[in-house]
């Protein structure tokens, strides 16, 4: 990674790491890993961080980090076929918004993972990594398999802790769009409950008292009743914000506030149900879907270089608007 910045008149002799500071929003954390891993120049001299500039001054940061690589034992490029893996991302409906030298933001179809794992490699960032031609990707937020949407992606160490300070911080905006079961009841509001592991089953997640804080607004956009072969099911359309981003945070809400997503394996109708009872309206409409019905469908953050405004926004997706759409 390298960046460049010319030291302007208000900064005239202040300390380099000053600058980098105030200007590029480089933290004591960000500083300390540049001075043992990286290098830092001035008009293209190595300089120590707590050394005079000028105005006029070429700063010019480099920061390799000691990490292994992304890629686990096994799901390297060469052994993942990177041609064939990402025709199959852009074949199943995966789309770049942005890639420049910094990030990457996409749209992350639902069977897919972040990252990869020692036995699944069909992961976005394996594909980024192999179009960005970098050996390290760093994922900024993250998609649990089943839920599709938006992704940023950094591709240096610099970009991935300015924007994961932004989310930190309350600075980006991240945005859902789900289908429920039935009508939330108030329309919108906040959901502040804790969330941490189920005793009763590690893989999924609960509210408990002593849990991690965890923060949700919602607001209903519209809903509808659904024919279905035994009946008729209400379903509503909601949009999610989150003030905080704590493992499986909305669909627990959800199961919390008694709005359950439609199609949810781990926390949908069924959770906690005898598998023997008869299916009904509700079930019939969960078929309609193979995971939760979960999007990330906008998102805005500064540019971690030049701080320039993003936002980006998805449209939900064809297998989320079929859960809506009538049939004979």
């Amino acid at each position: 990674m390298e960046i460049d910045h010319i030291v302007t008149l208000p900064d005239e002799g202040r300390r380099a790491v000053d600058v980098l500071r105030a200007r590029l929003g480089v933290s004591r954390t960000l500083a300390k890993r540049i001075r043992l891993y990286g290098a830092l120049s001035r008009n293209g001299q190595e300089i120590r961080m707590i050394e005079t500039v000028h105005a006029g001054d070429r700063l010019v940061l480099q920061l390799d980090a000691p990490d292994a690589p992304s890629f686990p034992e096994g799901a390297g490029p060469a052994e993942t076929e990177p041609t064939d893996l990402a025709a199959a991302y852009f074949a199943e409906g995966g789309r770049i918004l942005l890639l420049d030298p910094h990030l990457c933001v996409l749209e992350k179809p639902a069977a897919w993972l972040t990252h990869p794992t020692h036995v699944e490699r069909r992961a976005v960032s394996t594909v980024v990594a192999l179009l960005a031609s970098v050996s390290r990707v760093h994922p900024v937020n993250r998609l649990d398999r089943g839920t599709s949407g938006l992704l940023i992606i950094a591709l240096d160490p610099f970009a991935h802790h300015n924007l994961s300070e932004q989310a930190r911080s309350g600075e980006t905006l991240r945005e859902y769009a789900g289908l429920i079961h039935g009508i939330p009841d108030p329309s919108q509001g906040r959901i502040d409950a804790p969330i941490g592991v189920d005793p009763a089953n590690v893989v999924r997640r609960t509210v408990l008292a002593d849990g991690k804080p965890a923060v949700t607004h919602y607001a209903m956009e519209s809903t509808r009743s659904i024919r279905t072969p035994t009946g008729s099911a209400v379903v509503s359309l909601v949009r999610f914000r989150l003030e905080t981003g704590r493992t499986h945070q909305i669909r627990v809400h959800c199961r919390h506030a008694g709005m359950p997503l439609v199609g949810d394996p781990l926390y949908g109708i069924r959770y906690g149900r005898q598998d023997d009872l008869p299916a009904g309206p509700a079930d019939e409409l969960d078929s309609r879907i193979r995971r939760q019905a979960l999007h990330a469908a906008r998102i805005a953050f500064q540019h971690p270089v030049g701080s320039e405004p993003l936002a980006f926004e998805s449209p939900l997706p064809e297998d989320m608007e079929d859960v809506l759409r009538e049939r004979p």
